[in-house]
């Protein structure tokens, strides 16, 4: 996906100008498939047609012109029109920077139209280009897909000393272009579809153009994709192009342009054996033979989809979040492949939860199957066997069975590494049980989920069912003496031990249900003066280094400080300062003094439960000492990071003398990462978290890295935000 004006191919001067040769007999047919030949009698239009309007759903052609910021909340659901309040300022003769523009505002979930202020635009380009991969964990996941799409002050670039550079932009693709591609990466085609719509319809730019076309593509929007080849082609000639154009032309009925199109790409050394392979098969070839590329592309899927030939099974592995999202939806691909993709893609944040569900309903299965589902999901495995349990568990009315046909759920899919997908495909359905003290045996599986979920007031009621109803191998649950009945699942009202195919429940937990609840209930309630959602304090000398102040920052104002007006000296006060250069020579725009308000009390650090956690760690020694210690490790880090009172015994008894082989980013990369949140950059702070993050499962993220993440995300305001990824990180490491 990751395709720029850079990497397209311009064919050689030969086959370009018979290429225009192909393009020239094109224009006629495509313009009268716009414009249709009027009948006889009827009435002469003197003034210009007016465009057709876009089908729903799909794009309009670039070189329409577009509204700057208009609809933008329509495309992104919770995303709202810029208040007038907003801070966001909108000329009326102005030129849109294309840059700026976004869907998302400081109400609707984005980062402030100031989020860049103080952050290089060169850094920020490279930062983004290094996001080649979808993050593991949906914190970081939602992170990036606010960054993505707020409404901003595009970054700007700095000389070595604080000076506007000469360049004043870094080269390559705008930073529009990137954020669209790294939309296309995490597979959010529609909000990539929005930003597209908020851009000027002047803007002449390849990267986003392939964009544009590749997101009409993905969305099966035909019309659209083929509305802007024909658009872009007499401006970029590059491989991407000429081959939409083929394809296009084939499905216009202009078989004979298709041929000598695809004939000069394979003279031009073009090597793509399932473009030219679907060539074949469109313009009615019987012989020609289709072979799934390993690298499978927008124009390919789209093809294939065209040409009714079965997506087969083995691209899903190596392809795409965006496209796993648009195999989900495609009908040419078999039940079981587009289960597999769109699980796929709801892992990787491409997909909805309810997408994934909606398919799980499209899967029939036979009463009887639906009625032994316990049993039965064991034999088919996989996504469909999730699907027959989430058609039991839908169907199931009494509580204790639902709750076994979830835990079912849960266990095969932590098996096969999607126990976070089944977690909120099954949501919903864990929403309708109430914690009671015949579940006690569930409450800590449910917990658990819902803390990882962010639901922690509804987590909070099962923890308080394991401090009063503990469930341990000693205290099994009564319902354990007549185990769940398949029959259950249909309503059977015999007694359990009248039901035939008795399934005997999971093993208990060799462990009370509290103590495994702990780290979560814990991390849940964690704050501390770290915690606190107020802006850092800067002293006002730091502008001097270099360093960029929130607007807002505290300072304690004397008369020594250049530039603070003499009224201010000596009372502390609230000063708004805009920065330029560095050392002696820093200048100050706009300073607004007002007395600062009073300081609102240090939050209290939590107490940490430190009998609670020598209990834990005990249960966790049962996986081995070294486990039991590195999971202890990340439980303490993340409590301290989110401010926590973390004892020194309580360290002790996770230090040891073993030297750790760990992956671990670059030190620069963590030391910038606190620089930028103690500096208050809050767009560069989530950049660099994520870059840090990068794409590795929290069973891969060393402690002290997520530790530093999660000091970070507090420090700039998003005390909220780092909770989650902390929970998170914990739940998928074992904890």
């Amino acid at each position: 996906m990751n395709e720029s004006c850079a990497n397209a191919a311009t064919p050689n001067p030969r086959i370009f100008a018979a290429m225009l040769m192909v393009l020239a007999l094109a224009a006629p047919g495509a313009v009268a498939q716009d414009s249709p030949v009027p009948g006889p009698g009827a009435p002469v239009r003197l003034a210009p047609s007016k465009p057709p309007a876009p089908a729903p759903g799909s794009l309009a052609p670039s070189a329409a012109p577009q509204p700057a910021v208009k609809q933008p909340g329509a495309q992104i659901p919770g995303a709202e029109r810029v208040p007038q309040d907003s801070g966001i300022k909108i000329g009326t003769l102005g030129v849109v920077d294309p840059n700026s523009v976004g869907v998302l505002d400081a109400r609707s979930g984005g980062f402030g139209i100031d989020m860049w202020n103080g952050t290089r635009a060169s850094l920020v380009a490279r930062m983004l280009s290094s996001l080649d991969k979808p993050a593991t964990l949906p914190a970081a996941q939602s992170l990036l897909r606010r960054l993505l799409l707020s409404a901003v002050r595009a970054p700007q670039e700095k000389g070595a000393q604080g000076r506007p550079g000469k360049a004043g932009a870094p080269r390559g693709p705008s930073l529009l272009a990137r954020r669209l591609d790294r939309l296309l990466v995490i597979g959010d085609v529609m909000s990539a579809q929005a930003l597209i719509r908020l851009a000027p319809g002047w803007l002449e730019e390849e990267a986003v153009a392939l964009a544009h076309m590749n997101t009409a593509f993905l969305l099966n929007d035909i019309a659209g994709a083929c509305g802007e080849a024909r658009i872009r082609i007499r401006s970029y000639q590059g491989e991407p192009w000429l081959k939409a154009l083929v394809f296009c032309q084939q499905l216009d009925g202009e078989g004979n342009r298709a041929a000598i199109g695809a004939g000069l790409l394979r003279e031009q050394g073009v090597k793509d054996a399932a473009f030219f392979a679907l060539v074949g098969v469109l313009a009615g070839d019987k012989e020609s033979s289709f072979q799934a590329p390993r690298k499978l592309e927008p124009l390919h899927l789209a093809m294939m989809r065209a040409a009714r030939v079965q997506i087969p099974e083995t691209v899903i592995a190596g392809a795409d979040t965006a496209l796993l999202r648009a195999i989900a939806f495609s009908p040419n691909a078999a039940l079981d492949v587009r289960l597999d993709a769109a699980e796929r893609a709801e892992a990787q944040g491409g997909l909805k939860s309810e997408s994934l569900t909606e398919l799980y309903n499209a899967v029939n299965f036979p009463p009887g199957d639906v009625a032994a589902a316990l049993t039965g999901a064991d034999k088919l495995g996989g996504p469909r066997g999730r699907a027959l349990l989430y058609h039991a568990a839908r169907a199931q009315t009494v509580p204790t069975a639902r709750a076994e046909l979830l835990a079912k759920a849960l266990i095969l899919a932590r098996s096969q590494g999607r126990v976070a997908t089944a977690i909120r495909a099954f949501l919903p359905l864990l929403l309708m049980i109430k914690p009671a003290d015949e579940l006690a045996w569930f409450a800590a599986e449910a917990g658990a989920a819902l803390y990882f979920t962010g639901r922690y007031g509804d987590a909070a009621q099962w923890a308080d069912l394991t401090r009063r109803k503990p469930y341990t191998e000693a205290n099994p649950p009564a319902a354990a003496a007549g185990p769940l009945m398949p029959a259950d699942v249909v309503g059977d009202a015999r007694p359990a031990a009248q039901q035939p195919g008795a399934v005997q429940p999971a093993p208990p937990m060799a462990v009370s249900s509290d103590v495994k609840l702990w780290p979560f209930t814990a991390l849940a309630v964690a704050q501390g003066d770290a915690a606190s959602d107020e802006k850092i304090k800067a002293d006002p000398m730091t502008l001097a280094s270099g360093a960029a102040a929130p607007s807002g920052a505290a300072f304690d104002v004397t008369g020594s400080t250049p530039g603070i007006p003499e009224a201010a000296a000596g009372k502390t006060a609230v000063v708004n300062v805009v920065t330029r250069g560095t050392g002696t020579g820093v200048e100050r725009e706009e300073l607004a003094v007002k007395p600062m308000p009073a300081p609102k009390p240090a939050t209290p650090k939590t107490d940490f439960d430190g009998a609670m956690f020598g209990r834990w760690l005990k249960a966790q020694e049962a996986d081995g000492k070294v486990v039991a210690e590195a999971r202890a490790a990340l439980v303490l880090t993340l409590l301290d990071a989110l401010g926590a009172d973390i004892p020194q015994a309580a360290w002790l008894k996770t230090a040891n003398t073993r030297r750790e082989a760990a992956s671990l980013p670059a030190p620069g990369l963590i030391a910038a990462l606190g620089l930028a949140a103690r500096a208050g950059r809050i767009g560069e702070t989530v950049l660099l978290t994520l870059v840090v993050l990068g794409a590795d499962g929290p069973e891969r993220l060393h402690p002290s890295v997520v530790g530093a993440v999660v000091r970070a995300l507090v420090a700039v305001g998003l005390a909220k935000e780092a909770r989650a990824l902390a929970i998170e990180v914990a739940f998928g490491a074992g904890v």
